[in-house]
């Protein structure tokens, strides 16, 4: 079973990030879905740089020196700093507790501050409340509580700016807020670690994303090399990607050499949002491509093409791993405590619970399992204990169990509902963990 405690480093960008990013339309609108890296709307003014404010103004916060924030003027230090990624996104999370020893144990203290970046933003300034693409800020350091700061979710502050920027194996970041309330904050944080940077883009009519999967299809001597923004895993799942970009070709196209795109099989753009699909046999096409697949490592394929779609056009840099196009996802659902798996039999959704709560039951092979909170709480965003710690009506439990703060124990839930579909994740940083996708009976 996939530990909750492997993702939590991306606990808010799960709050923004769909599988489908969808490019602008090629009238100058943008379709958005409900989160994405978006380009600007148009008529939205460029940004002001952070730190072009004037001097005078009373809100910008004081820096901070390294590894320290200022709140309201008063400075304060940071015990713990650390670097990670979760995929393509660049994180840095920093707790006022002394010798946190790992990444994901920052989300286990009372205070911690937490910063995500998109690859694209990497070396950037930009400004919170108007950056389209992806970020994620959250604080639980007191007096200066985010719940979730991202492009689309900004209620919760009125002005800010930060600069990330990874090199050489350091992280510095600089960052300072206005919040709603009216409080400051400005942090500074910077830790050494080896991470990745993902550098690989697609762009149509230069819009440009991360290549988050790669997948190849291999049909006699025919190769078909996938490539989308969508963050999946399989192959089957490019149907859900607002659009994915394909390349079809055999061994003696795959020469390394820049060609003509007449010379190779075919290309094509494939927006699933609009029902389109534009390739080398229904659209005039022009343009270059140079692909090339590693000697030791045949799934490892470099890819530079600049195309034009008749007006549309396809940009693409990709150096990396492509996925067998053909391999099935396998998923297990179950319950696990002490090291030892349950089938889960049946999942109902009690909404008589009273006081605006809502009882998850996951019936298992082992003991029954629940999570009891708020009814808002169900929307499939991860969320720790400490934001229930002023809540004494939300608990978790494992047959006489009983896991919240209030016991002492930690943990993180996810509970999200789409249609006739529920997922529920849950660990406890120790022995029991639960992970569940698909059908439930509901009691209202």
């Amino acid at each position: 079973m996939k530990r909750i405690s492997e993702i939590i480093l991306c606990a808010i960008i799960a709050m923004t990030v769909t599988a489908c990013e969808k490019p602008d339309n090629n009238d100058g609108s943008t379709n958005k879905p409900p989160v994405t890296e978006t380009p600007e709307d148009p008529g939205t003014e460029k940004p002001e740089d952070p730190g072009t404010e004037k001097p005078e103004d009373p809100e910008r916060p004081a820096e901070p020196s390294v590894n320290s924030y200022i709140l309201n003027g008063e400075e304060h230090t940071f015990g713990s700093v650390a670097v990670s990624n979760f995929g393509e996104y660049l994180c840095i999370a920093a707790s006022t507790a002394e010798g946190v020893a790992s990444f994901d144990e920052m989300f286990e203290q009372d205070e911690y501050f937490y910063l995500a970046i998109s690859p694209l933003l990497n070396g950037t300034e930009f400004d919170l409340m108007t950056e389209t693409r992806l970020y994620t800020v959250m604080s639980t350091l007191t007096g200066a509580e985010l719940e979730s700061v991202a492009p689309e979710m900004k209620e919760e502050i009125s002005k800010g700016a930060c600069t990330f920027t990874y090199e050489n194996g350091v992280v510095t970041a600089s960052i300072s807020i206005v919040l709603a309330d009216g409080s400051t904050l400005a942090a500074k944080l910077s830790a050494e670690e080896v991470i990745v940077v993902n550098e690989n883009t697609i762009a149509v009519n230069g819009d440009t994303k991360p290549i988050r999967s790669a997948f190849y299809l291999q049909e006699d001597d025919v190769t078909t090399l996938y490539l989308t923004a969508a963050g999946i895993t399989y192959g089957s799942e490019l149907e859900i990607a607002i659009y994915y970009a394909y390349l079809t070709f055999d061994e003696t196209q795959c020469t390394g050499k820049t060609v003509s795109i007449s010379e190779i099989t075919g290309a094509g753009i494939v927006d699933n949002a609009n029902e389109v699909l534009l390739s080398t046999g229904s659209t005039e096409v022009s343009g270059t491509v140079n692909i090339s697949r590693s000697t030791g490592d045949p799934e490892h394929y470099t890819v530079i093409a600049h195309l034009d779609f008749n007006g549309t056009t396809l940009d693409i840099e990709y150096d990396g791993t492509a996925i067998d196009y053909n391999i099935e996802p396998e998923v297990v659902y179950e319950v696990s405590f002490d090291n030892v798996s349950y089938k889960i039999k049946e999942v109902t959704l009690d909404k008589t619970v009273g006081n605006d709560l809502w009882r998850v039951l996951v019936k298992s092979e082992g003991e029954d399992f629940t999570i009891t909170m708020p009814s808002s709480d169900f929307d499939g965003n991860m969320k720790g204990f400490s934001q229930f710690q002023k809540n004494p009506d939300f608990k978790v439990t494992y047959g006489e169990n009983v896991y919240n703060k209030s016991t002492g124990a930690s943990g993180t839930v996810t509970v999200g509902i789409e249609g006739e579909t529920i997922h529920v994740e849950f660990t406890n940083y120790d022995n029991l963990e639960v992970f569940y996708e698909g059908k439930f009976k509901t009691i209202e």
